[in-house]
């Protein structure tokens, strides 16, 4: 089943650009209903009859160089939980290239909690054959990992749409950044580019 998240992606980045705008130091709280279709197995050993929700926690963190990290799954208290963590100088604004930052964020982490034994496991998920990417793993293992491409994929396909640049220029962009710190080559770059394309066509 083919999930569009395209409204949730738009409440939560409207809700981030309100708390930076508020000059609230934060951290921020947000609890937010998932209204996408559950596959039975997880509606009934998860949620029973209670509503899915899940909780969206976000810090601003002031840095001379804005960048945008998250999370997603369950926390230490059962809950449904996305963790943002915003570096930037200025939050009077939220700048261009941190709202397409945000965009790209928001759609991964959704889509993470949509797959194969998350909390919000769509209907027809697919169970991939990938082992867990180990927190030492290099970024072409976790880039290639067919659970990160699904949702690196979603991530670049929202921000695609958001701003009108085709997605392979979006993830190309994004992976050039880690041929210039020498974290990829160039020949690693187009296999994932071509990675994430096929997960394009295999979920979207």
């Amino acid at each position: 089943m083919i999930l569009r998240l395209g409204k949730d992606v738009k409440f939560l980045l409207r809700w981030t650009e309100e708390c930076i705008r508020s000059h609230d130091p934060g951290p921020f709280h947000q609890w937010v209903i998932w209204n996408h279709p559950i596959d039975d197995s997880v509606m009934n050993q998860i949620w029973y009859d209670e509503q899915p929700i899940y909780k969206v926690n976000l810090n601003i963190i002031k840095k001379d160089t804005f960048d945008v990290k998250a999370s997603a799954g369950f926390d230490e208290e059962g809950f449904v939980t996305i963790n943002v963590n915003i570096f930037a100088n200025s939050m009077n604004h939220v700048p261009s290239g941190l709202r397409s930052d945000l965009i790209n964020v928001y759609a991964h982490e959704l889509q993470h909690l949509t797959q194969y034994n998350m909390p919000f496991q769509r209907v027809g998920a697919i169970k991939y054959d990938s082992k867990d990417v180990e927190s030492n793993s290099g970024y072409y293992e976790y880039f290639t990992d067919e659970n990160e491409s699904e949702a690196f994929a979603a991530g670049c396909l929202y921000e695609s749409r958001s701003t009108g640049m085709d997605f392979a220029t979006v993830s190309d962009s994004f992976l050039s950044l880690y041929v210039f710190e020498k974290a990829i080559t160039k020949k690693q770059k187009q296999i994932i580019k071509e990675k994430w394309k096929n997960s394009i066509n295999k979920v979207f």
